[in-house]
């Protein structure tokens, strides 16, 4: 409970709180069994105790309804190497409670090495293209790496728990 609160943007020392005063709450009542419908109460109450608004309260349930329907999505967050994607990745993950973190390097590497069809020529820097001939190459690696995720993105989507895609080989146009 304190995770989602900290979710919702309550600040952790109040979320601390928040939920220790609903944990008191129960075993001050000698509740051993709570259904949602009376822990929600509670809660929104304490929320409202810690002047928390009804803005708080709406934020909740939304992130909740994610969890209950398990409404899968994919979060993609792509740019160039040494960005800090990675950081931002495992710290959005560990915010949003999210397990499943896919990197594109890892799956261009497999793709490049195991991949059953030949990976698309690497450029020779040392030479010159046109910005075309770079553009074409690196879509091309993108769409070789978006075939890797299929099976990623397909038993996320049929279990109902969302994805993020991290790395320097997406375009985000292959995954519409």
């Amino acid at each position: 409970m304190s995770r989602i609160l900290t979710l919702i943007k309550v600040k952790e020392k109040d979320a601390v709180k928040i939920t220790l005063d609903i944990k008191k709450h129960f075993v001050e009542e000698n509740k051993t069994e709570v259904t949602q419908e009376e822990l929600e109460q509670i809660f929104f109450q304490k929320l409202s105790q810690h002047n928390y608004s009804e803005h708080f309260v709406q934020r909740y349930q939304l992130i909740t309804s994610f969890y209950q329907k398990k409404v899968p999505f994919v979060i993609l967050v792509c740019g160039t190497e040494c960005m800090g994607k990675s950081t931002l990745v495992t710290q959005l993950a560990e915010r949003i409670n999210i397990s499943n973190i896919l990197q594109t390097s890892i799956v261009k590497q497999v793709m490049d090495n195991f991949g059953s069809r030949t990976p698309p020529p690497e450029l020779d820097f040392s030479k010159s293209y046109t910005q075309d001939k770079i553009i074409e190459t690196f879509r091309n690696t993108c769409r070789r790496v978006r075939d890797g995720c299929n099976f990623d993105i397909s038993k996320c989507f049929a279990d109902g728990k969302p994805l993020i895609i991290d790395g320097s080989h997406i375009d985000p146009s292959c995954y519409i």
